[in-house]
């Protein structure tokens, strides 16, 4: 390699004679559930080619040297490097990283982060719940997605060391030195002002725009743009003509049918139909050109104030998913590492490749309309995050409403429990290439305006499906024999309808599935605390307003290592799904092996994490190896009758 660029291995990062330090102006170690989980994957993903795999780069600054190597203060990556450390840490309980010593990365001035770091790489975790004062909780809770996520995905030990030998032999990033005597003040200013290079979606869109008459151009880049914001409402992507043409004189209403309606429908497209106007594709592609009719460029009509649940590049994979036909959707991930390649070889090849970009522009904003419409989004109002479920309208000023409006308490109350059942199923899938339950929903709203005579989503068949589709992610995949099927069987071919059963399984094959080391995914709790917020939502008011949020840890209530030297229970027991519940990592971290009275005094004052585990603390009688089987039971037993029928009400959507 170059001066100043070495291609390394993670083993060579991580067990190399140079070390890295974190410098006080970087941010804290803050990757979650998603970035932990994704990193994982793409490894995962290019192992089968048994290739190198490139990882990325570390951007870094010699400071000194030390005495087995030099000493780097890093730039750029920490959050990378620090996640490739704790997989390490992980890999080596399992005797596959022996030669993974001490961490090679500290933190300057950080004292707890470096700390914690250096604990779990020697396996202390149990002096961790001793002194939390010694503990960076943001490093222990990445630690602790990994463990969750690797013991659920690699249930073969030749499995995870293949795994293993792949990351550290093959997988490789690129360290880069700045050049010396850089003044790294001036190096940020170039970083942030720099231009940045072109993302695989904008390289998509110039390859979508090559296949348009120059006509049609300014029309297709005007939905794009409008779609790619997604932190708004697309309506309010549109300038007030537009705006009154694609939706409706108050915004609430998806009118055109084709492309050519939404290029009537937009002033640009008349325009250019009339005059003739044309531009070139860079011109377009950086946003300068007329694309409102030569006024002024879009300009946003609000703040940030909600955030979706998706990015653009996977809702590109979504959309495209859901318009092609069966056999060739089949063949399409949601997986956004290979965005180009899968529209090359889906949507841009062959004679009518035009008519097809056509019809992805059209199917593009009609799954932006549905999407703001119908699918949850973060809403940040008066200093609090919730989740919400609400429409656009504007007459005279823009309003948000629940989606299917409010004119009885039984409509609200659809409303918040079809809200439930998306934040159960979006939590569940935290990354983005695993939001089938999203393709899900698209697929059902964009086929109801197709096949239907209104095209209107009523909000109970809408629950019916997404309830359906729960029941068959979790009987006909998570809890049956084998692999499962498919989420595009079951979305595709059985269109969200359990093909099992739940009454008819017996507990002996529930049982071992419902087990620590038999779960599958998150969901099976996220469900199942969704049926019990239906049924115990009127009986409680810490029930009532319990809220889904990213949990992945799943907690022995009673502890795997008691901290009190108990001999504990047998595993059968202790691993038994009534012993189990799903919480935050940061919680678990906390008491993971204290006593369940201890966990209940703590648990009973702070917000509800768990619908399940605010059940097993019921009561006063100690928590025992016979309690946890009647709970089991009444779980097993709440799974089996499933949620209420959805009551069949007269009230049209608004």
């Amino acid at each position: 390699m170059s001066d100043g660029i070495s291609q390394l291995s993670i083993q060579a990062l991580l067990n190399g004679g140079d070390s890295y330090v974190i410098p006080m102006y970087q941010r804290n170690y803050a990757w979650q559930e998603g970035e932990i989980h994704q990193l994982i994957q793409d490894v995962r993903d290019s192992q089968p080619a048994d290739k190198n795999y490139y990882l990325g780069t570390l951007v870094v600054d010699w400071g000194s040297d030390g005495p087995e190597g030099k000493i780097f203060e890093t730039i750029d990556g920490q959050q990378r490097l620090t996640t490739l450390s704790l997989l390490a840490c992980y890999l080596k309980t399992k005797g596959l990283a022996d030669w993974y010593g001490k961490p090679n990365l500290r933190f300057v001035s950080r004292k707890t982060s470096s700390q914690t770091l250096e604990l779990i790489s020697e396996g202390k975790l149990g002096n961790l719940d001793k002194d939390a004062s010694k503990l960076n909780s943001a490093i222990l809770n990445g630690y602790h997605i990994i463990k969750s996520y690797m013991h659920r995905e690699f249930k073969d030990n030749e499995a995870l060391k293949r795994f293993s030998d792949y990351l550290f032999e093959k997988v490789q990033i690129m360290r880069v030195e700045v050049p010396k005597c850089t003044k790294l003040n001036h190096y940020f200013e170039i970083m942030n002002n720099r231009g940045e290079q072109l993302e695989k979606h904008e390289v998509l869109k110039a390859r979508l725009l090559s296949k348009l008459d120059e006509v049609d151009r300014p029309c297709f880049h005007q939905i794009w743009e409008a779609c790619a914001n997604m932190e708004k409402y697309v309506q309010t992507c549109f300038k007030d003509d537009g705006h009154r043409n694609l939706f409706g004189s108050d915004g609430s209403e998806f009118t055109p049918k084709s492309f050519a309606d939404i290029k009537n429908a937009l002033p640009l497209g008349k325009d250019c139909a009339s005059s003739q106007v044309t531009q070139n594709l860079s011109t377009l592609l950086e946003g300068t050109g007329p694309v409102n009719g030569g006024k002024e460029p879009l300009s946003p009509e609000f703040p940030e104030r909600f955030s979706g649940v998706i990015n653009f590049p996977n809702f590109l994979l979504q959309v495209l998913r859901i318009s092609l036909p069966p056999d060739s959707a089949k063949n399409v991930r949601l997986d956004d590492k290979k965005l180009i390649e899968v529209f090359d070889n889906s949507l841009l090849q062959g004679d009518n490749s035009r008519e097809r970009a056509e019809k992805f522009a059209f199917d593009l904003l009609k799954g932006r309309y549905f999407l703001d419409r119908y699918v949850i989004k973060k809403e940040f109002s008066k200093g609090e995050e919730r989740w919400s479920l609400k429409r656009y309208q504007k007459n005279g000023a823009a309003t948000y409403s629940p989606t299917f409006g409010e004119q009885d308490e039984l409509d609200a109350g659809m409303t918040r429990r079809i809200l439930m059942l998306l934040a159960a199923f979006h939590v569940s899938a935290p990354t983005m290439a695993n939001k089938y339950w999203l393709n899900a929903a698209l697929k059902y709203l964009c086929n109801l305006r197709e096949t239907t005579v209104e095209g209107r989503v009523s909000p109970e068949g809408y629950l019916d499906y997404l309830e359906n589709t729960a029941m068959a992610f979790m009987f006909d995949r998570y809890l049956s024999n084998g692999d499962g099927l498919d989420y595009f069987d079951i979305i595709e071919q059985n269109q969200g309808k359990c093909q099992q059963s739940p009454k008819d399984l017996s507990e002996d094959h529930l049982k071992p599935r419902l087990s620590y080391s038999g779960i599958r995914n998150n969901f099976v709790f996220n469900y199942l605390d969704y049926l019990l917020w239906l049924e115990h939502q009127r009986k409680d008011e810490k029930v009532k307003f319990f809220d889904f949020t990213f949990r992945s840890s799943v907690e022995h209530y009673y502890p795997q290592t008691p901290v009190s030297g108990d001999k504990g229970w047998y595993p059968e027991d202790l691993d038994s799904f009534g012993n189990l519940c799903l919480i935050s990592h940061s919680k678990n971290s906390r008491l993971s092996n204290h006593s369940p009275a201890a966990k209940k005094d703590y648990y009973t004052k702070n917000k509800l994490d768990s619908i399940k585990q605010f059940l097993m603390m019921e009561g006063n009688d100690p928590w025992n190896e016979q309690r946890a089987h009647d709970h089991e039971q009444k779980m097993i037993e709440v799974l089996r009758r499933g949620p209420p029928r959805v009551p069949k009400i007269s009230t049209k959507e608004p």
